[in-house]
């Protein structure tokens, strides 16, 4: 029996935390496992072959092309009708897939709640200064959403020229075209904070992406029928 729900994670250089990203899959509840894609973006640890000795449905690129690329080739390789991402770093909560279908209805993406995670392994005087929200908050970011398979696919994915910002131009895309989006007060996920992702994008990189996206918006505004 196929599984309704396709996860894909992206990863580049991942293997520090992906044999737990991984068991968190393998703790969902769920009448039939997931299919699990995992895109190694690249490489040069041991992500690919984690992800394969686990028994994921293993595509390698041989060379880095982004995460935003990486979820879109896993989403055309997925067979489920609800997409769902997970970033190799982050965990999913083990009641998700039961919690956003119940949530689900007629919608074509479901948000959950997330909470934010500090990694074991993050010094001391680091995670002393780091600001996060103290309980879940709505998860507007890949890991915190289900979504539609051929919904994301008629949306064009997400768009991998952007620096930052391609989850907000997507949905951003997807409200434009109608979507209709359920919420669920479940948690589904923890975004973990580590050394390494701790200000991975630039304020340049940021503002650039921002302006481009509002102005994108803006043009499909002026040109869509009245």
């Amino acid at each position: 029996m196929m599984s309704p729900h396709s996860i894909v994670i992206p990863v580049h250089n991942g293997a520090r935390y992906l044999r737990a990203a991984l068991a968190s899959i393998g703790a969902l509840q769920a009448a039939v496992p997931p299919e699990v894609i995992v895109v190694d973006d690249g490489s040069s640890d041991a992500s690919a072959r984690i992800a394969e000795d686990w028994g994921a449905h293993t595509l390698r690129q041989p060379t880095r092309g982004g995460a935003a690329a990486a979820r879109n080739r896993g989403a055309a390789a997925a067979s489920g009708e609800w997409l769902h991402f997970l970033d190799a770093d982050d965990l999913y909560a083990p009641d998700r897939l039961t919690a956003m279908e119940a949530a689900a209805g007629t919608a074509d993406l479901v948000v959950g709640q997330i909470v934010y995670l500090l990694s074991p392994d993050l010094p001391a005087e680091q995670a002393a200064r780091v600001q996060r929200p103290p309980g879940a908050i709505p998860g507007w970011y890949p890991g915190g959403v289900m979504v539609r398979r051929q919904r994301f696919l008629d949306s064009g994915g997400f768009d991998h020229t952007l620096a930052a910002g391609e989850f907000i131009d997507w949905v951003l895309r997807l409200r434009e075209a109608g979507c209709h989006i359920a919420q669920t007060a479940a948690q589904v996920a923890e975004r973990r904070v580590h050394a390494d992702n701790l200000g991975k994008a630039s304020r340049e990189d940021f503002g650039a992406s921002y302006l481009r996206i509002i102005h994108a918006a803006r043009q499909r505004a002026r040109q869509a029928p009245r």
